[in-house]
């Protein structure tokens, strides 16, 4: 039995197309037959929430408790799977209102779980942002976001 789904993506990156063009030959051995449909980011974020499938890319977050209430909370306007669960909210809920370190790490792994075994996403990669500097360089923070902000750095002698 073959499965078929068609799979917009937007055209911001050649290589989200490419790897597009990865994951459906990847599926092909599995019998998953996938149609790409290239559209433009005007076009493909006019309705990416709808698509079956879609190949998405996102932009980094400062906390986990902002890309999973983003992204998988019942009801959130970027859970393109549609996925609702109770109790993950709930949790969601109690990693919000605690700052204890150990209690926030406990809640984060509960909900770990529950992506893992419920939500119907495949999230295929994460990327890292590695920065080469010289020790000549000074005040260059890292960002949660990943962003370069330049903004207090400066040269040593």
């Amino acid at each position: 039995m073959v499965s078929s789904s068609t799979c917009p993506r937007n055209t911001g990156a050649e290589w989200l197309k490419n790897w597009a063009l990865t994951l459906q030959q990847g599926f092909a051995p599995v019998g998953v037959k996938a149609n790409l449909v290239v559209e433009t980011s005007q076009i493909y974020y006019a309705h990416w929430t709808t698509v079956t499938t879609g190949v998405t890319e996102w932009a980094s977050r400062s906390t986990a408790s902002e890309i999973l209430n983003s992204a998988y909370r019942t009801g959130a306007n970027w859970n393109s799977a549609h996925w609702s669960n109770p109790t993950f909210d709930k949790t969601l809920d109690e990693l919000e209102a605690t700052v204890d370190v150990d209690k926030r790490k406990s809640l984060t792994q509960t909900l770990e779980q529950v992506l893992s075994e419920e939500v119907p996403a495949i999230i295929t990669y994460h990327r890292g942002s590695p920065r080469g500097l010289s020790k000549r360089v000074q005040g260059m923070s890292q960002d949660p976001n990943r962003f370069l902000d330049l903004r207090t750095v400066f040269l040593t002698a």
